[in-house]
């Protein structure tokens, strides 16, 4: 089962979760969702926005990795 993200609040708690939590195939899904109704860009800006966050940081540079961005933002 495809995790679920919430197309009017993309927060970054919840990209990240499903990013990393999403298996290989569901990530893609996921990833193509997100690019083809424009919200790729938002939900990258808000993994950065949590990169120095306590309690979500490490998820959201996993995530940013997963999406091939190496260096997290």
């Amino acid at each position: 089962m495809t995790p679920k993200i919430d197309p009017d609040a993309l927060n970054g708690p919840a990209v990240a979760q499903s990013f990393c939590e999403a298996s290989d195939v569901e990530f893609l899904d996921i990833f193509h969702r997100l690019r083809a109704r424009h919200e790729l860009t938002a939900a990258v800006h808000s993994l950065g926005e949590l990169l120095s966050d306590a309690e979500y940081g490490a998820a959201a540079r996993n995530a940013l990795r997963r999406i091939g961005l190496e260096n997290g933002g």
